[in-house]
């Protein structure tokens, strides 16, 4: 829902018909476009299966992945997907459309016989690739702790599109000769949308710390660096989310393990813990 509001609001302010907003900015709205994804994502690839409906599929796919790339900004994905769509057509189709010019190679059926004997090697390391791609989008069922908090095993996984993250993260050095701590002025590093990704990936907050602890050798200080980062997701309210008594600096990335130094998600994303008084 919160990936539209932006969208909402601009029809808010260059079309500004109430009920359109009002829908726009609803639940309602939120859940039709789910369900018309789904079904897209279900329907579209035998719809380009089927020659009858083809030339169909591919203009869905267009309309989908334009309103798409406008509307939530997902790069260069849509754009590759549509690109892929080629791939559905007969390679004659292709020709005509785009080479016409160019003379059509027929190979001789010799050419593509298999040269390779070694059908046991091929057929193991075959096995390997493919066991290990069904293992990256399962492999955050075997770390500890929501992904959707952890974001530990979230990459190559397919989880797209469920969920919006905003936090404040701080980091922090401290002067191991001097004792002094001081606040660390990201500007000076980061690029507006590099501070976004930071401020929300584990994975980038201990590389920009390991980042941060070899720049102040360069300068002849040996440091520890300490975050402070609280974090929200889907628009709820702010957790605490790094350790910051934990020097980030001076710990290992565990590739296909849990990092002991993110706090446990909360229980509901949605509702801020009560303070006992």
């Amino acid at each position: 829902m919160i990936r539209y509001r932006g969208t909402a609001h601009w029809v808010d302010q260059n079309i500004g018909w109430e009920p359109l907003t009002e829908f726009m900015y609803s639940r309602e709205f939120a859940k039709i476009m789910s369900y018309l994804g789904f079904g897209f994502d279900l329907l579209i690839v035998p719809l380009l299966l089927w020659k009858r409906t083809r030339i169909f599929a591919v203009i869905a796919a267009l309309a989908f992945h334009l309103i798409n790339s406008v509307t939530l900004q997902i790069g260069i994905f849509p754009y590759f997907a549509l690109a892929m769509a080629v791939f559905f057509f007969p390679p004659e189709a292709v020709r005509n459309a785009f080479f016409r010019k160019k003379t059509t190679y027929l190979a001789s059926s010799y050419e593509f016989q298999p040269r390779n004997t070694n059908q046991v090697v091929v057929t193991w390391v075959l096995a390997i690739y493919f066991s290990w791609q069904i293992y990256l989008p399962l492999r955050h069922w075997t770390i500890p702790g929501d992904v959707l908090w952890t974001e530990e095993g979230h990459r190559l996984s397919w989880r797209m599109m469920l969920r919006t993250k905003s936090a404040t993260t701080h980091f922090y050095y401290v002067d191991k000769e001097s004792g002094q701590r001081a606040l660390v002025n990201q500007n000076e590093y980061l690029t507006p949308l590099q501070k976004s990704r930071v401020a929300t990936h584990p994975d980038m907050i201990w590389q920009f710390a390991q980042y941060l602890k070899k720049d102040f050798e360069k300068k002849g200080k040996e440091v520890e660096i300490y975050v402070q980062s609280q974090l929200s997701v889907n628009g709820g309210p702010y957790f605490d989310y790094i350790d910051s008594e934990v020097d980030l600096a001076d710990v290992k990335w565990s590739y296909f393990g849990h990092q002991s130094w993110l706090l446990p998600e909360p229980v509901d994303y949605s509702k801020k813990k009560e303070k006992r008084r």
